[in-house]
């Protein structure tokens, strides 16, 4: 199994929003036929479905209490606010809520963390995939394993480059590449197409130092 980047994880739930139930308030959605369940409430089967697409390590369950539970077993729980990290399942205990204090009632994935909160994309919220901002009546998150982002590496030699604005378009516009721009570059030193901090797309080989 490989794991996705915590970026790609992000980007794919990005992807869902806007994904509605199937009439408005049926619970109905594509999570529920892929988990096998439909129609119940479903933000913990848009959790497990995101995690399994992209290949992350979840517990499939409809119900939250259950993945808090098996988190708390496996040591992946973590209480309260602090250490929370994009790409974090991040449940929800509501202050109008039936159950027990130490027991969830929703969950979001953190996307962004925020000085005065998180912004989070969840299901069955508005009866659809929705993004909103989060800052108050967390319980807790479930810290989830991710693979690294490419590591940029520094230029050390200028290299001349055909850049392009847009990777769809072709230019022979020659420029220096200084050894202050950093590109993702794959092991050996070549780069297919990276991004300066000029913001230019080039696509050239150079030698890179780790």
């Amino acid at each position: 199994m490989t794991l996705p980047t915590r970026k790609a994880y992000l980007t794919f739930l990005a992807s869902q929003l806007g994904v509605r139930e199937i009439p408005d308030g049926s619970n109905r959605t594509k999570y529920g036929v892929a988990y096998g369940w439909n129609g119940v409430a479903w933000c913990q089967e848009f959790d497990w479905y995101c995690a399994d697409v992209m290949t992350v390590p979840h517990i499939k369950t409809a119900s939250t209490v259950a993945a808090v539970a098996e988190a708390r077993k496996k040591g992946t729980w973590k209480a309260g606010t602090a250490g929370i990290q994009p790409g974090d399942s991040v449940y929800f205990h509501w202050a109008s809520s039936t159950r027990a204090h130490d027991q969830p009632d929703h969950v979001e994935t953190c996307e962004k963390v925020l000085a005065d909160g998180i912004q989070t994309i969840g299901g069955n919220v508005e009866n659809c995939v929705h993004r909103q901002i989060r800052r108050a009546n967390i319980l807790g998150h479930i810290r989830h394993e991710f693979a690294p982002e490419p590591a940029y590496n520094r230029v050390v030699t200028f290299a001349k480059a055909y850049l392009r604005l847009n990777p769809n378009v072709h230019s022979k516009v020659l420029a220096t590449v200084h050894k202050d721009d950093k590109l993702r570059a794959i092991p050996g030193g070549t780069v297919l197409w990276a991004r300066t901090t000029r913001g230019y797309i080039l696509r050239t080989r150079i030698r890179t130092i780790r």
